[in-house]
């Protein structure tokens, strides 16, 4: 992804942000992700999240210096915060309420019922779902995970076959502020 300033972020796992400039590459390593501490609301826990001078740091660092120089560029920044929890997905997102387009969740391949236009306009989802076959434990063959999970031995997991959905969302966005009016979920299954 090229920036105004002329670095390329290379990519980040959960784990580890590289970035390339020139012929430098800088690695910064993360904590990655945090227990929840017994706390079941989920607005309560992103509120935790946030007020964590961990989590601050690490948003300031990561999530805010590749946001602000996406901004300088394009308007229209979209965030894939692939994760479990969805107190992390939605506490980023109000993190970045009003300067993201849109945060939506991706990881746990089912799709949530949550989306939402945020207060500063930022379009949020929790998980979008998956694009996949619709008789399987998240796109592989139900025989191979059971037998996976009820010997923990490890195995392959074939893809599934059969009939398919996609899961998506559709968003309206305004070109020049880079904010949305409208997120819809879809999900269209297919034989």
């Amino acid at each position: 992804m090229p920036t105004t300033s002329g670095k390329r972020f290379v990519g980040a796992s959960p784990e580890l942000l590289v970035s390339v400039t020139d012929d430098e590459i800088s690695c910064h390593p993360l904590a990655g992700t945090i227990a929840n501490e017994g706390i079941s609301d989920t607005s309560t826990y992103a509120t935790w999240l946030l007020g964590s001078t961990k989590n601050r740091t690490e948003h300031r660092i990561v999530v805010d210096d590749i946001v602000d120089r996406m901004r300088r560029d394009t308007p229209i920044v979209l965030v894939d915060m692939h994760a479990e929890a969805t107190s992390e997905k939605r506490a980023l997102a109000h993190h970045l309420d009003g300067r993201a387009t849109v945060v939506f969740g991706t990881h746990t391949h089912v799709p949530t019922a949550d989306e939402r236009i945020l207060a500063g306009g930022t379009a949020y989802i929790s998980d979008i779902g998956m694009t996949g076959p619709v008789n399987s434990v998240i796109g592989n063959e139900v025989d191979a995970v059971l037998s996976r999970f009820l010997t923990q031995m490890p195995k392959q997991l074939p893809v599934a076959e059969g009939p398919s959905v996609l899961n998506a969302v559709l968003v309206q966005i305004d070109g020049e502020s880079g904010l949305c009016s409208c997120i819809r979920r879809i999900s269209r299954q297919w034989e």
